[in-house]
């Protein structure tokens, strides 16, 4: 079976001052966020793919900070 390239898509978020950096995909309507070694994943759902992933992406920085 052939694999297919899926985009990967660079976004960034501020917070307290700081500038992090994230990526995501979307694969059949699953956009994944990929935050240093963390991921978050959720189903489209009505959102631009680029709003959902900042939302999920600000999740991850949250836990970051919190040391989860």
């Amino acid at each position: 079976m052939k694999e297919k390239n899926i985009p990967i898509h660079t976004i960034t978020l501020e917070r307290s001052g700081k500038t992090y950096q994230g990526s995501y995909t979307v694969d059949r309507g699953l956009l994944t966020v990929t935050f240093g070694m963390a991921t978050k994943s959720d189903l489209l759902s009505g959102l631009r793919p680029d709003s959902l992933a900042v939302l999920l992406l600000g999740e991850l920085v949250e836990e970051h900070m919190r040391g989860c």
